[in-house]
């Protein structure tokens, strides 16, 4: 993903940071920042990637699937998503949204769009795009 630009926003929890991400084809990811990984969602709440903060040796399941990276672990459901890196569990809401990455809420707009992450409020334009991030 090449960034084009990056707003940022430091929610109360100093162990979260939260950043979006605009791609060159205006796509908008957000950033959440842990101690020991880093996920990115997209605006509709999927995990669109991840980084493991570890070093050492590296494992892999029968699937192929990251499971251990250094001392951290990582854990997936039957349905193929990441429900916990390290001690952060993971979960979903009803339609597949990450809805809370450890203490960390995330909840969406009527549009389906991600508006809030923890402390941090995402609002969009008229036409979809994020517009403002506090």
């Amino acid at each position: 993903m090449l960034a084009l630009s990056s707003l940022t926003a430091v929610p109360a929890f100093a162990q979260h940071h939260v950043s979006a991400t605009v791609s060159q084809s205006n796509q908008t990811s957000f950033k959440i920042e842990e101690p020991a990984f880093v996920i990115y969602l997209s605006n509709a709440g999927q995990i669109a990637d991840f980084s493991v903060n570890a070093r050492g040796k590296f494992a892999y399941d029968l699937h192929g699937r990251l499971e251990k990276a250094g001392p951290i672990a990582i854990d997936y459901d039957l349905h193929n998503r990441i429900e916990k890196i390290g001690d952060e569990s993971i979960s979903y809401d009803l339609h597949g949204r990450v809805e809370k990455i450890g203490t960390l809420r995330i909840s969406y707009d009527l549009h389906n769009r991600i508006d809030q992450i923890g402390d941090t409020r995402i609002s969009y334009d008229f036409h979809g795009r994020v517009d403002n991030i506090d």
